[in-house]
């Protein structure tokens, strides 16, 4: 006769140990006052083969037009963005050191900002907690209207991580010189699924590649990524800088 107590008690103890293990997991990784990077966002992309090509970008006031430029701003985005980046200068700045300082999660801002690995680019990562979805909508947030720093819940089961992976770091010669315009723009317009099938505008050779049919598609478009590089760019300033959360 088979001894099925013994057996039953060995796999309730089984259950109860991944119920505890579950329940750190979630502890892990939730802020108190909203849901944080999960790990495969944070931590994921160790199968990349290519260096990312900023790598070493330099956040400051002085690097803008250069590092916009490498993004794939074209003149007159760039023109837009160092625009509204003044303007952040000369109203925002109080505010946005205010958010800095006051995030719920430090940790999580400081790996989007200030991570240094190949896989997980501030310029990417950035998107958790300075991109707001509403109505099916996703732009950047404004500074006035947000009480504090999270990560965005739409951000977390997005896959932003996969789409740096694959227009910018996957094996091949053939990085596209605006991949990472083309790349947060799949993002924010909420168009992952055909960046990563590479269906066009995102796609190769027949299928084209594509910035200017995503903007005659999505009219919008090329607003929303300048509000978001702009608001991204003067953020990373802060952080920064000498005495700021990356730069301590």
């Amino acid at each position: 006769m088979i001894p099925y107590r013994p057996i039953l008690s060995i796999i309730a103890a089984l259950a109860a140990i991944l119920f505890t293990l579950r329940l750190a997991w979630i502890e892990m990784y939730s802020g108190e006052d909203g849901p944080s990077i999960p790990p495969t966002e944070a931590m994921a992309g160790s199968v990349s083969k290519n260096r990312d090509p900023m790598i070493d970008i330099q956040w400051t006031d002085t690097d803008r037009e250069s590092n916009l430029r490498a993004f794939g701003f074209d003149d007159a985005m760039v023109k837009d963005a160092v625009a509204k980046m003044v303007d952040y200068d000369r109203n925002s700045r109080p505010r946005i050191d205010e958010l800095i300082e006051g995030a719920p999660d430090i940790d999580q801002l400081h790996k989007a900002f200030c991570s240094q690995n190949n896989n997980n680019r501030p310029r990417y990562e950035a998107i958790h907690f300075l991109v707001d979805e509403e109505s099916g909508g996703r732009r950047a947030i404004e500074l006035e209207s947000t009480s504090s720093l999270n990560a965005q819940e739409w951000a977390i089961v997005a896959p932003i991580n996969a789409i740096h992976q694959k227009l910018e770091l996957e094996p091949g010669p053939d990085r596209k010189e605006d991949a990472t315009v083309m790349g947060v723009a799949a993002i924010l317009l909420g168009q992952e699924e055909l960046a990563l099938d590479g269906d066009r505008p995102w796609g190769r050779g027949s299928r084209k590649w594509s910035w200017e049919e995503i903007n005659e598609k999505w009219s919008y478009a090329d607003a929303r990524v300048v509000e978001y590089f702009a608001l991204m760019h003067v953020f990373a300033e802060s952080m920064w800088r000498e005495g700021g959360l990356c730069n301590q």
